[in-house]
């Protein structure tokens, strides 16, 4: 029986959904490094995040430019993470028009008092969970919206938006987190919003509360697989593409020799 009792996030319920020894790779600490770059894609989506939360927190001190922006996303992207100069110098072009089309929309504008890369944490019948927000603002009147940035090539379908498990423990714990009374509350209620960079889209992730019990019993039945199973099996699929431990994962060790 695995009696580790740390908190789980949505991506560790996720990894597990996908591939149990995954799971059991990257967060028991068996995973390490490999050799292979973080990859363009990670890099662009690190950079894009940072660049909008850093302007975030500067334009409530007062006005933020595009200029701004774009510094902040050159600064941060990450050019040893590409194939090569070409690789990289499409990502930043990529990088530079995303962020120029989404300041053009207004949505930094729209956003009154923010906080950034947010982590909200709570229990879900006595399990510890937490979820991680890119970014938490007051939208007026209508309460206070959970930002998640999206820069996939693919726009989450509302299908999947609507069994995202990120929003979803996102949106069970944020009541409870900012509840009135607290040491800094938020008003309610609370929405779930990602924000597909590429295609310029706001994506409403809010659920019913049929959805979230959904959400709640799919998490729960995840962290208890988690917590008592002895074995962690492999699950080969197309995950496996962008896996990070596949070097060191037994069910391609023929393909890649050992680490």
């Amino acid at each position: 029986m695995n009696r580790d009792l740390r908190p789980l996030g949505p991506r560790h319920l996720a990894d597990h959904e996908l591939c149990p020894h995954k799971y059991y790779l990257s967060a028991l600490g068996r995973a390490r490094e490999v050799a292979h770059p973080v990859g363009a894609p990670r890099a662009l989506h690190g950079a894009l995040v940072r660049a909008l939360q850093e302007t975030l927190v500067v334009q409530a001190k007062g006005p933020a430019g595009v200029e701004r922006l774009l510094e902040t996303f050159e600064a941060a992207f990450d050019g040893t993470a590409c194939a090569d100069t070409w690789e990289e110098e499409r990502y930043r072009r990529d990088g530079r028009l995303i962020l120029e089309q989404y300041y053009a929309g207004g949505q930094l504008e729209r956003l009154g008092r923010v906080e950034v890369a947010v982590v909200v944490s709570g229990d879900l019948d006595g399990q510890p969970v937490y979820a991680r927000a890119d970014v938490v603002a007051d939208v007026g009147d209508a309460g206070t919206v959970l930002v998640t940035y999206h820069s996939a090539r693919r726009t989450p379908s509302p299908s999947e938006l609507q069994e995202d498990l990120r929003t979803g423990l996102l949106q069970v714990l944020a009541a409870r987190h900012w509840a009135p009374g607290g040491g800094s509350p938020r008003p309610g209620p609370f929405s779930c919003e990602v924000h597909a960079l590429r295609s310029g889209q706001v994506l409403t992730a809010t659920k019913s509360e049929e959805q979230l019990e959904a959400v709640r019993a799919r998490a729960l039945d995840r962290i208890e697989r988690i917590r008592y199973d002895s074995v962690f099996p492999t699950a080969r699929g197309s995950h496996c593409r962008w896996c990070r431990s596949k070097p060191i994962c037994p069910a391609w060790q023929e393909r890649w020799g050992p680490f």
